[in-house]
């Protein structure tokens, strides 16, 4: 029971009862079986005060300070304890239901077999907590930081884990029937013989789980249930390829695209970087993105010198300070320094892309500078920019010279088959020979278009409309150097453009704006 003296200094009020544990330090207050329905605790200190069994129902007490404490079997149904710290404290067997425990601080608190169902967790940090065989149906999750929670044996059916993190937890046989994953992160995790039956995944994260849930008949897209995956669709989710994306400084046109789609290939005719797939590429902003997927991460990370081999990076990428400078927790430093280990040597095995390398010019001054996970999916991002600053090169041989030169060719038309001639036909990629001449280096969604504006030069255009406008310029000028934009952009849109009229209105363009010529003089260098 609780000491009569301690139930005195409390009803005294919350300011009295701080002052007082203040002041008698090495006193540890006994409240056990207490009953503190409905009271206003608000920033009350109840540190290491044995609360066991107490009714503390409705009870208001944001923000207080309840760390080490024992609250084993008490009643905290309903309680507001939203901002509340129970760092270490014994909550097990508790009945928590309906609390409100938003942004509590939960760092290694006891809540076996306690009731928290219905109970609001948004926010809540349960780092390390122990959760095992608890009841947290129906509770909302969102937002918590779950690292090396323990939810082992634990009902979460009807839970709502949108944007929750949980990385290293442990989830084996836990129930999540019904459960809310959308946009969860499960890093990491042990999910082995988990239940996640009918649960929504739409952008669920999982990335190198430990162990895999039961086979899952059904798992839904949306709330509503208009959309499912069944089957080994349903399976699937919780076995995720893992996916690297590589972020260039610079854009890749369809040129450079095209090579780097060809040394693929050679590379998977030689069985090597098998499993590993380009399975995307895009221009985001003044770069590109180049996303590689496989199995595992390792198998990328073995053939990730391969991959990029048409890139001369080891002439200014300063490999061994880049990867000193990861986060430990955002890599496994075996594969990381089995990887830095390839990148590191001078790579011969690829005559192709060596010869490939001639076509990325632009990247010879490139430094991979970050690497983190990305996305809603089993990303991680590595961002490569240019390093305007030489560095000592870790690789100095130089590529030798080929004897015979290989050419990249494609047909005419509409034909999109791409193979590699010396004298004579070498090697395929398509297996069926072109129907008519080929044109050396050039792409077939470059021939025959009714517009002969790539991207690139309209991007380029962009960046000359919007020099001009900064260009102190009378607005006499500003409308006399547009129409000549106008001009040049229809002229080398035509089949054949009139190269002295070309020349004719970059040089009045440069007579009023010479930075917007400059940029019209590279994109005429860059597309040839």
């Amino acid at each position: 029971m609780a000491k009569l003296e301690h139930l005195i200094k409390l009803k005294e009020g919350v300011a009295s009862w701080n002052l007082w544990r203040k002041s008698n330090g090495g006193i540890l207050p006994d409240l056990r079986n207490a009953c503190l329905v409905g009271l206003d605790l608000r920033k009350i200190n109840f540190r290491s005060v044995d609360l066991s069994h107490a009714i503390l129902s409705d009870a208001n007490l944001a923000e207080a300070e309840l760390s080490d404490s024992l609250l084993h079997g008490a009643d905290l149904s309903c309680a507001n304890l939203q901002g509340a710290s129970l760092c270490r404290s014994d909550l097990s067997e508790a009945n928590l239901g309906e609390a409100n425990l938003s942004k509590a601080i939960l760092v290694e608190a006891n809540f076996q077999r306690a009731d928290l169902s219905y109970a609001n967790l948004k926010n809540a940090d349960l780092f390390v907590t122990d959760l095992r065989e608890a009841d947290v149906s129906e509770a909302n999750l969102s937002e918590a930081n779950l690292f090396g929670a323990d939810f082992r044996g634990a009902t979460l059916r009807n839970t709502l884990f949108w944007c929750a993190m949980a990385s290293e937890s442990m989830l084996a046989r836990a129930d999540l029937t019904n459960a809310n994953l959308w946009m969860a992160q499960f890093h990491r995790c042990d999910m082995t013989d988990s239940i996640v039956e009918n649960a929504v995944v739409k952008f669920l994260r999982i990335q190198e789980m430990t162990g895999t849930p039961k086979p899952p008949e059904r798992l839904r897209l949306d709330e509503k249930g208009e959309k499912i995956l069944s089957g080994k669709e349903a399976f699937a989710v919780f076995k995720q390829p893992a996916v690297l994306e590589i972020y260039l400084s610079l854009p890749l046109n369809p040129l450079q695209m095209g090579c780097l789609q060809l040394h693929l290939a050679s590379l998977h005719q030689s069985q090597c970087a098998m499993g590993v797939s380009l399975v995307g590429q895009c221009t985001e902003g003044t770069g590109t993105i180049l996303s590689f997927q496989s199995d595992t991460y390792e198998a990328i990370y073995q053939a990730f010198h391969d991959l990029i081999a048409p890139f001369p990076r080891g002439q200014a990428i300063d490999w061994t300070k880049t990867f000193s400078a990861v986060p430990a927790d955002e890599h496994n430093n075996k594969i990381i320094l089995s990887m830095m280990s390839h990148l590191k040597s001078t790579n011969k095995r690829w005559p192709m892309a060596q010869r490939l390398t001639e076509v990325f010019l632009d990247f010879r001054n490139m430094i991979l500078f970050h690497i983190r996970h990305v996305g809603y999916g089993p990303h991680m991002q590595i961002d490569i920019k240019q390093d305007l600053h030489p560095k000592e090169p870790l690789a100095t041989d130089k590529f030798p010279e080929p004897q015979t030169r290989n050419f990249l060719l494609v047909p005419k038309g509409n034909k999109n088959k791409v193979f590699i001639e010396c004298e004579k036909p070498k090697s395929s990629i398509e297996p069926n020979a072109p129907d008519s001449k080929p044109i050396p280096l050039a792409f077939a969604e470059e021939i025959d278009q009714s517009s002969r504006l790539t991207e690139n030069v309209k991007r380029l255009f962009l960046l000359a409309d919007e020099e001009l406008e900064i260009t102190a310029l009378s607005e006499d000028d500003k409308i006399d150097v547009k129409d000549d934009l106008i001009k040049l952009k229809n002229e080398l849109e035509k089949d054949r453009p009139d190269a002295n009229r070309i020349k004719r209105y970059l040089k009045r363009i440069a007579e009023l704006s010479t930075p917007t010529a400059k940029i019209l003089v590279n994109l005429l260098k860059f597309e040839k």
